[in-house]
Protein backbone atom coordinates (compact mmCIF):
# COMPACT_ATOMS: atom_id res chain seq x y z
CA UNK A 1 0.00 0.00 0.00
CA UNK A 2 1.07 3.53 -0.72
CA UNK A 3 1.00 7.02 1.07
CA UNK A 4 -1.79 7.75 -0.41
CA UNK A 5 -3.25 4.48 -0.17
CA UNK A 6 -3.32 4.33 3.38
CA UNK A 7 -4.31 7.64 4.25
CA UNK A 8 -7.42 7.24 2.05
CA UNK A 9 -8.08 4.16 3.95
CA UNK A 10 -7.72 5.32 7.23
CA UNK A 11 -9.92 8.48 6.07
CA UNK A 12 -12.91 6.39 4.32
CA UNK A 13 -12.59 3.86 8.02
CA UNK A 14 -13.06 7.49 10.31
CA UNK A 15 -15.84 8.71 8.08
CA UNK A 16 -18.00 5.28 9.02
CA UNK A 17 -17.81 4.38 5.76
CA UNK A 18 -17.00 0.89 3.76
CA UNK A 19 -15.55 1.06 0.11
CA UNK A 20 -18.61 0.00 -1.27
CA UNK A 21 -20.55 3.18 0.43
CA UNK A 22 -17.59 5.31 -0.28
CA UNK A 23 -17.69 4.36 -4.09
CA UNK A 24 -21.60 5.41 -4.64
CA UNK A 25 -21.09 8.41 -2.70
CA UNK A 26 -18.55 9.87 -5.15
CA UNK A 27 -19.81 7.77 -8.33
CA UNK A 28 -17.13 5.68 -9.10
CA UNK A 29 -17.11 1.75 -9.13
CA UNK A 30 -15.38 -0.23 -6.04
CA UNK A 31 -12.90 -1.95 -8.06
CA UNK A 32 -11.69 2.02 -8.31
CA UNK A 33 -11.47 2.87 -5.17
CA UNK A 34 -9.91 -0.37 -3.98
CA UNK A 35 -7.09 0.05 -6.65
CA UNK A 36 -6.42 3.55 -5.68
CA UNK A 37 -5.87 2.12 -1.67
CA UNK A 38 -3.55 -0.92 -3.15
CA UNK A 39 -2.05 1.73 -5.01
CA UNK A 40 -2.09 0.05 -8.99
CA UNK A 41 -3.56 3.72 -9.71
CA UNK A 42 -4.38 7.02 -8.74
CA UNK A 43 -7.84 9.45 -9.14
CA UNK A 44 -8.52 11.93 -11.43
CA UNK A 45 -7.70 15.58 -10.10
CA UNK A 46 -11.13 15.87 -10.36
CA UNK A 47 -12.27 12.91 -8.67
CA UNK A 48 -9.84 13.97 -5.72
CA UNK A 49 -12.03 16.91 -5.06
CA UNK A 50 -14.69 14.69 -4.79
CA UNK A 51 -13.08 12.85 -2.47
CA UNK A 52 -12.02 15.45 -0.66
CA UNK A 53 -15.58 17.25 -0.44
CA UNK A 54 -17.18 13.36 0.67
CA UNK A 55 -14.81 12.69 3.22
CA UNK A 56 -14.89 16.46 5.17
CA UNK A 57 -11.08 16.61 4.99
CA UNK A 58 -8.09 18.85 3.64
CA UNK A 59 -5.97 18.51 1.06
CA UNK A 60 -3.27 17.97 3.29
CA UNK A 61 -5.14 15.13 5.70
CA UNK A 62 -5.75 13.44 1.65
CA UNK A 63 -2.68 14.02 0.19
CA UNK A 64 0.28 13.98 2.86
Amino acid sequence: MNGFGERLRGLIKNGGLTQVAFAEKIGVRQSQVSGWIQGRHGPTLATLRRIRDALGCTWDELLG
